[in-house]
């Protein structure tokens, strides 16, 4: 009997019309996503992973597999809910079925169908590699079975958990609502788990989380032939997971019962009683007849409103969903960590943005699984027919459930307001900013989703399908977030209901400018909603389900009078939004979409890299004026700049390359008549009346406009605003000669326009390129002198001294002067800034901050003395009589140094919470770094060639980890190089073009900041501090402020051998010139007491080493190495772990293989460890410490 009401099942649910859809639209998911090569979760596109590898198929299936809620009810709910609500299950459990076969057959049944629909995925993403227009080169080896080892291992068992848990709680409470509620939970589960580190990923019923970690570490080498293994707690996950579905299908099985004995009316004595007494005081003559007056449909709308909202809200499913919300939103809302896992102070905009987080999600499934509760609910329960019958126009039906979403999510949305204040005053911090969570909290994010519960509405009237509508919804949701990559389209005038559009908040200045662009859509999106609104409407379905061509019919309404003004009143609204939108994105402003962009750069190096190797001159001397009009975003730039033959060559001919968004007012060049301007591209050609002879100067006048107005398509300017104003000169002047940073720069695009592929840097080999800085091409150090004025009650600050400052026709004017050579590389800021004062040696600093961003400035400063104080003595000394640090808003989170000038981004560090003295002080330690750029930039400056950041980037990172360690002590950096570690080893796994050793590295922030900590870190306690200080020391001073060359690298590393002797060459090749990893682990260790009080441990452990080459393929290679051993009494990971924990922390040298070290101590350890500081990079750092057992004689 199984076997038959299983077949049967799965024939009824495979071979209908809703299977077919559904499994047309995964395959066409799937194809399209293999056929395009779209990237998927930060995969390498175009890059070394390959389309088709292992790595990729398991995370495009792991992710698609979170579809499997929304469809799961349809199936599995479906197959118990058909005769319950048609009250088919009381003839149906009169017939000789037993409760087994029933329960069994059906689950099997629907189960397998399922099962098959959801493996048109690995299917359509098989057929797609298959297809003529993949490109090239993105395809490795492999066959069939891959994906189906992928489907079978990983997918199917996601499949049976989602079904089994669907089906069991269905069964038990035979409420579709339930299952909707099921498949909530799995989705919160599962956002929990991505949006913070407090949940483990062994609640993570997809298993996305676990692969994530397992694989972050890869290479492309592996990523294209290594399919993981279901093992440790990948296997946990799925075993604790497949058990909770069986335990739940076992107890709702236990529950079910085949009896449906009808319900006897419970007798209210008292309630008799009381409506006894209210018959006697009823007029039985009274006139019960209707009574129909203009008022009446508004008063239907009342009532069914409040019906609609209490069927929601005083419902045990709605406590159930507030509590799920509760946990994401705490999750989020806790998890305010930066980088390091620094935490924020609890500023508003933080809580807002988490609040957002957690509910962008969540807030669609909860819209997708509740209109199709809210539309289905009376045909569920078979009163539709009463309900349709009676005399209530289809739009109150429709406002009504509507309304009661759209209560339901702002309730939701209150839940998380009310958290962030009540977290914000626990936390200690009462700046709650009540007006930006009303206006962003209540009205503008709650907006989008008003629209896209309209949406899923229309969807759910139109299909007349629930399952087919909750698809729908979600995959609408799903391609208008991928939209630019899968359909190109990229104008916002084409998309809908977008939550996310971008505008961000700050302290620091007034965002209304930003948001400009979401309102204007949110009143364009309310006229198509408008629209939909009436559509669902008149699609409404009453009495029996009608073919769609019948339902058509209603259209007609659109004729009579009321329902034509309507309409037109939303066609005007959005024709003239719409318009409005073009204009501020089309006219005003000009819009290019990707492929504009691209066409740009094409167009630029077919016409203009003939070019590239003709000699130019190079500025030596910048005098330029700058006027910042915040309100207006505008700034005015006039400026003369003097230009310098240094070729020793003849120079016919000047090229001017002026930045696209900047619009030339003037420009004049001394000796010489324009011959072609080329306006699109901004480029200006000269020619000189008379050859410009080697060591001649000429003049160079220009000025320019930049100037923001309305809003843009894309992401808003950031630059110029109302309160913190931020510009660097590659905004306002133009440069010398063709300019390779506007070629087309990725390959695989250049591959498509038939171009040869980019380096990324030039050779470090290629000489001819050690002339040029990495910065720029067209000059060297200069003289450097400006003059900026602002509005009133603002600061404008530029490098150089303040020589001057004065105030004409409502505007502040402040000259500044440098009083040696700079690099060409300047910015101007302006802001009304609180100024912080201090001093060290001489050196005047001032930390310009926004007034409430207090918080760390004595910090900042405490940094900045320090670094000078130790920079000088260490490197040279340092070159300015002053060191400026100037907030800007948190637009962007990043610090950059400028000549004694630091722009930092109130995000950076003003803002972090360092009140928990065991967390990194990032606002210190970002200070050192920016600060030691006044060395390892301004002072030595690196050759555009490989190697160039490590100069930069790296020596940076080693004078700021000092500085830190001199603060704070060795012990307190493992938080500092385990993270820097763990981020090294993951931009690894995403590398487009392959891994280069340190000493080339190609401006690839993973290497240069985060492998270059590791690696100078472990010098400095391999060779000592006093031997990488002294090689530093000899590198500035044959380097410093020199340009014919730039220095390399291998200048460096050649001064540092010197410095630490021939016996060290092969340590610094490795860590320097080779892409060497380590293998290290703690196997196991064991500690007993010796008769006199000491203690004695036995410890085994495993050490190897290993080359690997660009994309991660591995040559073994002999170690030979001491390597740190420690005791400890705490484990180093430890929150309050400190330097009193360390009981024994020294170099054992160790050779390839596994090895017991024995050591007598003092104190007994309770832990030990390999490298538990995280020196040298290590494959797998978690393995390094473990437990010590207490063994007895």
């Amino acid at each position: 009997m199984i076997n038959c009401i299983m077949r049967h099942e799965f024939r009824y649910q495979l071979l209908s019309w809703q299977s077919l859809f559904i499994g047309s639209l995964l395959f066409g998911i799937a194809f399209i996503f293999t056929a395009n090569g779209v990237e998927f979760q930060g995969t390498a596109r175009g890059g070394n992973v390959f389309i088709n590898s292992p790595y990729m198929i398991a995370k495009f299936l792991i992710m698609m597999s979170i579809l499997s809620v929304f469809i799961a009810p349809s199936y599995l709910a479906n197959a118990i809910l058909k005769d319950h609500d048609s009250k088919f299950d009381g003839l149906l459990f009169s017939t000789p079925i037993n409760k087994t076969d029933y329960v069994v057959g059906r689950f099997m049944g629907s189960f397998l169908a399922f099962a098959v629909v959801i493996a048109m995925l690995p299917l359509g993403m098989w057929i797609g590699t298959h297809w003529p227009w993949v490109v090239a080169g993105t395809l490795g080896e492999g066959g069939i079975a891959q994906y189906i080892q992928v489907y079978f291992t990983m997918i199917l068992p996601t499949v049976f958990i989602v079904s089994a848990l669907i089906f069991a709680i269905t069964l038990a409470f035979k409420k579709i609502i339930y299952a909707y509620l099921m498949a909530l939970l799995l989705v919160i589960l599962f956002i929990s788990v991505d949006i913070s580190t407090a949940v483990s990923g062994i609640f993570d019923p997809f298993m996305g989380d676990l692969y994530g970690s397992h694989t972050e570490y890869w290479t492309a080498a592996q990523r294209n032939s290594t399919m993981l293994s279901i093992e440790g707690d990948l296997l946990i996950n799925r075993l604790a997971w497949i058990s909770i579905a069986i335990v739940l299908l076992v107890a709702a099985f236990t529950k079910f019962s085949m009896r449906t004995s009808p319900k006897q009316a419970k007798v209210n004595h008292k309630q008799v009683g009381s409506e006894t007494k209210l018959k006697a005081l009823v007029d039985l003559t009274a006139d019960l007849s209707s009574s129909w007056h203009s008022n009446s449909h508004w008063l239907q709308l009342v009532h069914c409103l409040k019906f609609e909202m209490n069927a929601i809200l005083r419902s045990v499913p709605f406590l159930i969903l507030m509590s799920l919300c509760f946990f994401l939103l705490f999750f989020s809302l806790t998890g305010r960590q930066t980088v390091y896992d620094v935490n924020t102070y609890p500023l508003t905009r933080f809580m807002l943005s988490a609040i957002q987080q957690a509910l962008t999600g969540a807030l669609m499934v909860i819209l997708a699984f509740y209109s199709a509760e809210v539309f289905w609910r009376e045909r569920r329960s078979n009163i539709n027919g009463v309900m349709d019958a009676l005399p209530t126009p289809n739009w109150v039906f429709v406002v009504s459930k509507i309304g009661a979403l759209v209560t339901m999510m702002i309730a939701v949305v209150v839940l998380g307001i009310l958290m962030a204040v009540c977290l914000q005053l626990v936390s200690g911090y009462y700046d709650l900013r009540l007006d930006e969570y009303v206006s962003r909290g209540l009205i503008y994010y709650p907006i989008a989703y008003i629209y896209l519960a309209i949406l899923a509405c229309f969807l759910q009237v139109l299909v007349n399908n629930r399952a087919i509508g909750i698809l729908l919804f979600i995959m609408f949701i799903g391609l208008l977030s991928l939209s630019r990559d899968i359909l190109g389209v990229e104008h916002m005038l084409l998309s809908y209901g977008l939550p996310g559009v971008w505008a961000p908040l700050s302290e620091m200045n007034d965002n209304s400018d930003l948001a400009k662009a979401g309102i204007w859509l949110r009143v364009y999106w309310g006229a198509i909603a408008g629209v939909m609104l009436m559509l669902t409407y008149m699609f409404y379905t009453r009495g029996t389900s009608q073919p769609m061509r019948f339902r058509l019919k209603k259209l007609t309404a659109f004729r009579t009078k009321g329902y034509v003004s309507i309409f037109a009143v939303l066609i005007l609204v959005f024709i003239s939004s719409g318009s409005f939108i073009y204009y501020n994105t089309n006219v005003i402003n000009t819009y290019r979409s990707s492929l504009d962009l691209e066409q740009i750069n094409l167009d630029y190096e077919r016409k203009y890299q003939q070019y590239s190797q003709l000699p130019m001159p190079r500025i030596v001397d910048v005098k330029i004026d700058v006027d910042i009009y915040p309100i207006k975003r505008r700034i005015e730039t006039r400026s003369t700049q003097i230009l310098e033959n240094k070729t020793g060559e003849l120079i016919t001919t000047i090229h001017l390359v002026f930045p696209i968004q900047a619009n030339v007012v003037s420009v004049e060049l001394e000796g010489a008549k324009v011959v072609s301007i080329d306006k699109p591209l901004a480029y200006y050609i000269y020619e000189l009346d008379q050859p410009m002879l080697a060591g001649e100067q000429r003049t160079l006048n220009f000025e320019t406009l930049v100037t923001r107005q309305g809003f843009e398509n894309n992401r808003q300017d950031i630059r110029l605003v109302r309160n913190g104003t931020f510009v660097g000169n590659n905004l306002l002047a133009p440069r010398i000669g063709f300019y390779e940073g506007l070629l087309l720069r990725s390959n695989k695009k250049r591959k498509s326009y038939g171009l040869e592929p980019l380096p990324r840097m030039p050779a470090i080999e290629d000489t001819h390129k050690h002339h040029n800085s990495y910065v720029s091409h067209d000059s060297d150090f200069v003289n450097f002198e400006t003059t900026v004025s602002t509005i009133k009650g603002q600061q404008a600050i530029a490098p150089g001294y303040l020589t001057k400052r004065w105030f004409d026709n409502e505007r502040e004017y402040f000259h500044y002067k440098m009083d040696k050579p700079i690099m060409n590389f300047y910015s101007f800021l302006s802001a009304d800034y609180t100024v912080a004062h201090d001093e060290v040696n001489g050196i005047d600093i001032d930390i310009y901050y926004h007034q409430t961003h207090d918080f760390n400035v004595a910090r900042m400063l405490e940094s900045t003395k320090d670094s000078l104080s130790y920079y000088s003595k260490a490197f040279s000394p340092y070159q300015y009589k002053q060191l400026r640090i100037l907030e800007f808003p948190g637009y962007q989170t990043f610090a950059r140094a400028y000549p004694n000038t630091i722009p930092f981004s109130e995000n950076m560090g003003f803002v972090t919470d360092q009140r928990d003295s065991q967390q990194l002080d990032l606002p210190y330690y970002v200070t050192a770094h920016e600060v030691a750029h006044q060395w390892w930039a301004h002072q030595v400056m690196a050759a555009n060639a490989q190697g160039g950041t490590m100069v930069v980037e790296t020596l940076a990172q080693y004078s700021a980890l000092m500085v830190v360690e001199k603060k704070y002590g060795k012990h307190k950096l493992r938080q500092f190089l385990k993270a820097e570690l763990d981020r090294y080893l993951r931009g690894r796994g995403s590398e487009s073009q392959g891994e280069l050793p340190l000493y080339k590295v190609e401006n690839q922030p993973y290497i240069h900041y985060r492998k270059g900590s590791l690696v100078m870190y472990a010098l400095k306690d391999y060779l000592g501090e006093d031997v990488i200080n002294a090689a530093l020391k000899r590198f500035v001073k044959n380097h410093a402020f020199k340009s014919q060359p730039y220095a390399l690298s291998t200048d460096f590393i050649g001064y540092l051998k010197e410095e630490a002797g021939k016996e060290h060459d092969a340590l610094i090749d490795d860590l320097f010139t080779k892409i060497t990893l380590f293998d290290l682990s703690f196997e196991q260790s064991t500690v007993h007491k010796m008769d006199d009080g000491r203690f004695k441990v036995t410890m085994s452990i495993k050490a190897s080493k290993h080359y690997e080459n660009a994309i991660g393929n591995v040559t073994a290679a002999s170690l030979d190495l001491p390597i740190d051993i420690g005791l400890f009494a705490r484990h180093p990971s430890h929150r309050d772990f400190s330097e009193g924990d360390v009981i024994q922390l020294d170099k054992q040298s160790l050779k390839t293989g596994a090895s017991t070290l024995e050591f007598i101590v003092n104190k007994q350890p309770l832990f030990a460890g390999i490298d538990p500081y995280n020196k040298l990079i290590d494959v797998d750092s978690d393995n390094n410490i473990g437990e010590v057992e207490l063994v007895e004689k």
